[in-house]
């Protein structure tokens, strides 16, 4: 159960025996009701008194045991809600994706995780809820009259048999949902992101009905998924009415014809009937949207038990001296990227790839930072294979410096714990000090790093780089988008660091290549 599947255990439990109490309340009404009918019976106005008393104080006890019911349930489900997230999140953050694509998980940490909520972990609650009413009903109504309790609960049993018919189609329905309401969120990103270039080139038009007619596959698919769901309900409250009211209650009125059944007794069991008839008839409600949420929760439990969850708890590797490649293969389906290649990678070299767009500079970056995995070939580390974690080896600059809409200092420790001295020291090897007086280390970037120049972003990207002090720098084309002699001043600032640089270029003068002590040429090194 989903409920139980986070850090509030003991919270849970305590909802579930609330919910069993307050569940008591209709079992309490049936005796209420039996003893108020059996003094007008009798004509007892003190027993009348008695138990009016009784009620009027039951229920206040229940009202109070509601709202303490109803507190403590919010604060399970929002731990359950922050839990689920933070496993999905860390999934997503972890798992070495080679791409930027994350439509989909954004979908599933939006609308799919807030159908979770609905469907999922509130519908477990309810479950357990109408589970508990029916249970307390059903032994009260024993009490009254077994041959009455029986035919209620043979009806039931019938009435979710029924249920099972449903289940496969909803399930079908359900899954398909999912995967158009991703698809439609990718695409109405791709649009936003994209509104500049289509507004240059008055594309409006056509990529607007290209996304209407995602959000309109995304809205027959919700609708078919909807209609599986409300017509087996619909189904199955006719099914439930027949068999688990009509019947039963035929027989209740022939056993006070034919065996003079108390009509006190008969009213108690027409009470509890609605105890047993209401939680059979939306348990099966209950159960046909929560197997709407199946899909999602194969993702979450993937998410959970991933092995992602538990990267950086590796040992932590020996220091760094070499990086050997040795015959690496890289290949995507049928297309080989890298075959045979051998490279090497010493302590504070300083080392350039360059080659044309498109021949796996970046992807090369990728295979040395252990993000990319190989074919086939030896990784060795230190001249030994490779049995920890590498990640805290490596810091990356990347082409586009990536920001957030959040300050300078956070920027540069993403939140992380650093020293005044570790921080003063990589502002001033990223010849960030001007921008820091001027500004300010609390001072926010804006979306996108938009408050600030590309030069200025990019020296925030060296800094998050240098303060973490990883021997390892990847600079995956970082002056791309700079003129020459702010790439000059980058440049000079990441090759005077104390670390081993990799930087990738596309285009590159010639007259800088002394400054490095390897120059890797994609279109020379043996690629396959």
């Amino acid at each position: 159960m989903l409920i139980f599947k986070s850090n509030a255990k003991l919270l849970t439990i305590l909802t579930l025996i609330l919910i069993a109490i307050h569940s008591l309340n209709t079992v309490f009404l049936s005796v209420i009701i039996s003893n108020v009918i059996t003094a007008a019976g009798i004509k007892s106005m003190e027993m009348f008194l008695k138990y009016l008393a009784i009620g009027i104080l039951g229920f206040i006890f229940f009202m109070i045991i509601g709202v303490l019911m109803t507190k403590v349930k919010t604060v399970v489900v929002k731990k359950q809600n922050v839990y689920i997230k933070n496993k999905i999140i860390k999934h997503v953050v972890s798992s070495n994706k080679n791409h930027d694509d994350y439509s989909k998980d954004l979908s599933l940490m939006t609308n799919e995780l807030k159908q979770l909520e609905t469907n999922g972990i509130e519908g477990e609650f309810a479950i357990a809820n109408l589970v508990f009413t029916f249970t307390f009903a059903l032994i009260a109504s024993y009490k009254y009259d077994a041959w009455i309790a029986t035919a209620f609960l043979i009806g039931t049993v019938l009435a979710i048999s029924l249920s099972a018919f449903f289940n496969n189609k909803i399930k079908r329905t359900s899954k398909k949902w999912t995967v158009d309401n991703a698809l439609y969120t990718n695409r109405l990103k791709d649009y936003l992101s994209g509104i500049e270039t289509v507004k240059t080139y008055q594309a409006e038009d056509i990529v607007t009905e290209k996304v209407t007619d995602e959000a309109y596959r995304m809205e027959e698919s919700l609708k078919t998924m909807n209609f599986s769901v409300q017509s087996a309900n619909q189904v199955l409250y006719i099914a439930v009415m027949i068999l688990s009211f009509l019947i039963p209650l035929g027989l209740g009125v022939f056993k006070i014809i034919e065996y003079n059944l108390p009509y006190a007794t008969f009213m108690a069991i027409v009470t509890l009937s609605n105890s047993l008839r209401t939680p059979s008839l939306h348990i099966m409600q209950l159960v046909n949207a929560y197997n709407t949420t199946k899909p999602i929760r194969i993702k979450y439990y993937k998410a959970k038990n991933s092995e992602y969850s538990n990267v950086g708890n590796k040992d932590e590797p020996e220091l760094f001296e070499k990086i050997e490649l040795n015959n690496i293969k890289v290949q995507f389906d049928d297309f080989v990227l890298f075959e045979n290649l051998n490279l090497t990678i010493n302590k504070n070299d300083k080392i350039l790839i360059i080659g044309p767009s498109g021949i796996g500079k970046s992807t090369l970056l990728r295979v040395i930072q252990q993000s990319q995995a190989i074919s086939s070939g030896t990784y060795l580390y230190n001249e030994k294979a490779v049995e920890t974690d590498l990640a805290k080896q490596f810091s990356l600059i990347r082409q586009q410096p990536l920001m957030f809409n959040d300050t300078i200092l956070y920027n540069i420790t993403l939140g992380m714990k650093f020293s005044l001295e570790d921080i003063s020291e990589a502002i001033n090897l990223a010849e960030l000090d001007e921008l820091i007086e001027e500004k300010g280390l609390d001072y926010l970037v804006g979306e996108k790093g938009s408050n600030l120049s590309v030069g200025q972003l990019q020296r925030i990207e060296i800094a998050r780089a240098l303060i973490r002090k990883r021997p390892i720098i990847l600079a995956d084309e970082i002056t791309s988008s700079l003129d020459a002699n702010k790439a000059d001043e980058i440049r000079k600032t990441l090759l005077n660091s104390p670390y081993t640089v990799i930087e990738v270029a596309h285009n590159f003068d010639e007259t800088n290549k002394e400054l490095y002590t390897q120059v890797w040429d994609l279109n020379e090194i043996e690629k396959g």
